[in-house]
């Protein structure tokens, strides 16, 4: 990969860019279509931001899970508190919206 950077004459990477790459992942700005009406159906000619909140619910429901996956491996290795976890610890609060999504 640096290698390619240095081909490419790529500049060096601020936090500014980070964050501005970030948020665009984080709102999937790109499946907006350009044009912000969602992506074409092929049978129609209708637009439609379906598929851009099923990526969404994908994406934040991966990492939900991984997140309460991290968590309750921190809580049994770390501070010795084996599973089953009750209701409102976190790697439930995490899990169960993100098993959901």
């Amino acid at each position: 990969m640096r290698r390619y950077w240095r081909a490419v004459e790529g500049k060096s990477i601020g936090i500014t860019q980070v964050v501005s790459a970030l948020r665009k992942a984080a709102h999937m700005k790109d499946l907006a279509a350009g044009h912000g009406e969602g992506c074409n159906f092929e049978d129609q000619d209708r637009f439609s931001h379906a598929r851009r909140y099923a990526h969404q619910a994908i994406m934040y429901g991966f990492l939900l899970c991984f997140g309460a996956t991290s968590i309750g491996t921190v809580m049994h290795y770390i501070f010795v508190l084996p599973a089953p976890y009750g209701a409102l610890s976190l790697p439930k609060l995490l899990g169960v919206p993100g098993g959901l999504c």
